[in-house]
């Protein structure tokens, strides 16, 4: 279930990274219709959120490995 829950986490990561990084670049540094548009600051805002909220899942999902090889904890 866990595995499963973290390939599902990282698709999205990954998705959302992509998303706020291109929504970011067409907006401030491609010249269009698009730059600066009210649509692409929120697509933007709305990816950054998921980003992160997706990031601590996936903090939390591998908390045990940042343990062990960060922090050198073993598990019990």
């Amino acid at each position: 279930m866990k595995q499963k829950l973290l390939i599902f986490t990282n698709i999205f990561l990954f998705i959302t990274f992509i998303s706020s990084v291109t929504s970011a670049l067409i907006y401030r540094f491609i010249p269009g219709p698009l730059q600066g548009s009210e649509v692409l600051g929120s697509i933007h805002g709305f990816s950054g959120l998921s980003f992160s909220l997706l990031a601590t899942i996936h903090i939390v999902l591998n908390w045990n490995w940042i343990k062990a090889k960060i922090f050198k904890v073993k598990r019990p």
